[in-house]
């Protein structure tokens, strides 16, 4: 039986990075990370029946690894690409406008999920310099920010991050 991770040497220590990070565990429960759809679903049902705070998830998804160079009889390195999607439930507006005072301000599920977004970012960022000597990856890079907003029937916010990094 082959080694655990050793084709996706980064999965299992970014995973329990982001679980052990300070700031991440007061915004996700430890089941969160990497939380099946199904317990999701069944977390939205319990918290619509109730005036609890909104589930969340937080996914590291591997995509696609391409040969970042091309020498017969050789183990290449490979660029791969991830995703780490946060998804917050939307009971609420995705955007609110709120009167405090005298000014007025942004508020919603988006700008709550623009924290996270920015948190998350922040550990990677940090994963990624504590991870700078290893041997089988580097050169974790941020590529894009794309947002899923929530049709009627989809109750979810998402936002995916899209990361490269090269794997020997």
């Amino acid at each position: 039986m082959l080694p655990l991770g050793d084709d996706l040497p980064y999965l299992e220590p970014l995973l329990f990075w982001l679980r052990d990070d300070s700031v991440l565990k007061n915004e996700f429960t430890e089941k969160s990370f990497f939380m099946p759809h199904s317990d999701l679903i069944t977390a939205t049902e319990d918290a619509m029946k109730k005036d609890c705070p909104a589930p969340r998830a937080l996914w590291i998804l591997p995509q696609d690894t391409l040969a970042a160079g091309q020498r017969p009889l050789c183990l290449n390195p490979g660029t791969h690409t991830f995703y780490i999607l946060i998804i917050v439930q939307c009971i609420r507006d995705v955007f609110q406008l709120s009167k405090s005072g005298d000014s007025i301000k942004l508020t919603g599920q988006f700008m709550e999920l623009s924290a996270l977004r920015k948190q998350v970012k922040k550990s990677v960022l940090d994963f990624a310099r504590s991870s700078a000597s290893n041997n089988k990856f580097t050169d974790i890079l941020w590529v894009k920010d794309q947002m899923l907003y929530p049709s009627d029937d989809n109750k979810f916010l998402t936002t995916a991050i899209e990361y490269s990094i090269k794997i020997f």
